[in-house]
C-alpha cells in the first residue's frame, strides 16, 4: 500500500493480510502506527516516496493499493512502473484518483450564487495559482492514468466513478492486473 492510507491498512491487517504501508508523510505514518498499536496489528510501516520502490524486490506483493495520492506527484508513470515491478505475476493494482474535471474548473461567484467554469488546461499544476501553500498539487490526464497503466503492462479490468456532492468532485478507481509474460510463466 503506497500513498495516503487513512486507516485502510488496519482494515486489511484485521482481515489477515500481511500489510506494508509506505508514505512520505510522517504525520500519516504516525496515524497508522497509532492504529496498529491500539489494535495490536502487525503492519510494516515505512517512510518513502511512491515513485521509488527500490527497497522492495521484484514480485514482492500480491496487491498494491494506491489510495488517492497521485495528485502529489508530477508524473504518474514512474509510480505505475514501480508498482508493476513489485507486483507478482497476476498481482492486482488498485488506484483511486481525482478525475481531471476536478482541476479543469474553478468556481466563479456571481449574484446568482455562482457557477463552475473550465479555466485550467491539463495537465494541471497548482504552483502558479496558490503561492501561499508549501505543497504542489498536480492534475493528470486520463491518458496518463489509464494509458500509463496499460503502457506498463497492466490489464485494466475494473473501473468505477464516485461523484461527491460538489459537481466537480469526481473520483475514479481502477483495478489492474499484472499480466504474466510468456517467458515468466
Amino acid at each position: 500500500m503506497f500513498g495516503r492510507s487513512r486507516g485502510i491498512a488496519s482494515t486489511f491487517a484485521c482481515a489477515g493480510a500481511k500489510v506494508t504501508v509506505l508514505d512520505i508523510s510522517e504525520k500519516m505514518l504516525d496515524k497508522d502506527r497509532k492504529i496498529a498499536k491500539e489494535e495490536h496489528l502487525d503492519i510494516r510501516i515505512e517512510k518513502g516516496n511512491m515513485c521509488d520502490l527500490s527497497r522492495f524486490s521484484d514480485g514482492s506483493f500480491d496487491y498494491v493499493l494506491n489510495p488517492t495520492s497521485l495528485m502529489y506527484v508530477p508524473d504518474v508513470k514512474p509510480v505505475f512502473k514501480e508498482c508493476y515491478r513489485v507486483l507478482k505475476n497476476g498481482g492486482v493494482f488498485i488506484m483511486m484518483a481525482p478525475s481531471p474535471i476536478n482541476y479543469l474548473c474553478d468556481y466563479i461567484s456571481d449574484e446568482n450564487g455562482g457557477y463552475y467554469k473550465a479555466v485550467n488546461r491539463m495537465p494541471y499544476c497548482s504552483t502558479g495559482h496558490d503561492s501561499t501553500s508549501d505543497w504542489v498539487e498536480y492534475g493528470h490526464t486520463m491518458e496518463d492514468y489509464l494509458g500509463g497503466q496499460i503502457k506498463c503492462g497492466f490489464v485494466i479490468d475494473g473501473y468505477m466513478e464516485c461523484q461527491l456532492e460538489n459537481i466537480t468532485e469526481l473520483y475514479f478507481l481502477t483495478r489492474a492486473v499484472k499480466r504474466c509474460c510468456q517467458n515468466e510463466k
